[in-house]
């Protein structure tokens, strides 16, 4: 099993690339250019969702449809590859929500106009051909295949968190074609595969000799319902797990680590950050990789380090 627990420094994932919720940002997420924005500003690696076109392709994409992202109430399963491609997502947020978490963050931009805001975040004020309403910035991409993620970015990034979804059934099938893709583009060594799920983890370490398989437990999870998953990670070989923010707590980061697994956690704020060093943890996934790549300068050893395997 690989032991990343003693490491000295936390590794920095930018969570579907660039971000969901980044304040500075109007890239859509799991899009070819947020994944290469977030190494850009200093992710050592990128976290991505799969999931599976009704032709059985294998494509980057959160949710299971596109209402979110691209307004069309259809679901990934039910549309060919040549349909999803042929589909504009962007990134879209509410501006006034937007401003009150900037003002709050920084004072010192109080001062700042809505219009001076958007032009310093190169914000798009309008875009005709888009359904964004007037002034809410946005930027368009398109949903790439999991084999256009990896030619492009597979030899930049450092670490690959390839997330298992359950929404895509039947699991064999779908997690042999990820596996194969992998393989093809000569990165296992580089790729992390997570999800919420045992099975699907399971199912994926039969595919071959991976570093590393990660389980996330539930956002809601509680400090008292962590010994399950730790036992789940242990008995299935996993070899960490991606603990909410909401139970960043010494005895929790602690017991996991003493079982000898490594500890992620999500951070979108300095506090946050602070807090997950004070305690070890080994690995942020963030939507601000261009706040917290400024306060972790990580040295080259410390990629050596990451790669070096202990097998137990």
């Amino acid at each position: 099993m690989t032991n990343l627990t003693n490491l000295q420094n936390p590794i920095i994932i930018g969570h579907r690339g660039f971000g969901v919720t980044g304040l500075f940002t109007a890239i859509p997420e799991n899009t070819i250019y947020s994944f290469e924005k977030a190494l850009e500003d200093g992710a050592d690696g990128v976290e991505l969702d799969l999931m599976e076109t009704r032709d059985g392709e294998i494509v980057v994409f959160h949710d299971r449809n596109l209402l979110r992202m691209a307004g069309v109430k259809r679901e990934i399963k039910d549309l060919t590859l040549e349909e999803i491609q042929s589909v504009i997502v962007r990134q879209r947020y509410d501006i006034g929500q937007e401003l009150v978490k900037v003002i709050r963050s920084h004072p010192e931009m109080k001062k700042l106009s809505i219009l001076n805001f958007l032009l310093r975040t190169k914000f798009a004020l309008s875009d005709k051909a888009s359904p964004c309403h007037k002034a809410m910035p946005c930027r368009i991409g398109k949903i790439p295949l999991l084999s256009e993620v990896l030619d492009v970015i597979g030899e930049k990034a450092q670490v690959l968190g390839l997330e298992l979804k359950e929404e895509n059934k039947p699991y064999a099938p779908y997690v042999k074609k990820i596996a194969s893709i992998v393989k093809k583009a000569g990165i296992g060594k580089k790729v992390a595969f997570i999800s919420f799920s045992v099975e699907l983890l399971n199912l994926m370490k039969k595919e071959g000799d991976w570093l590393y398989l990660g389980l996330i437990p539930l956002f809601k999870t509680k400090p008292g319902e962590i010994d399950q998953f730790i036992s789940e990670c242990l008995k299935n070989s996993f070899s960490y797990m991606a603990i909410p923010p909401t139970i960043l707590e010494k005895e929790v980061v602690e017991k996991i680590q003493k079982a000898g697994l490594t500890v992620a956690t999500f951070a979108e704020d300095k506090k946050t950050l602070e807090k997950g060093r004070r305690l070890g943890i080994n690995i942020f996934v963030t939507d601000r990789v261009d706040l917290l790549s400024q306060k972790l300068k990580i040295p080259p050893k410390f990629l050596r380090k990451f790669y070096r395997v202990n097998k137990s």
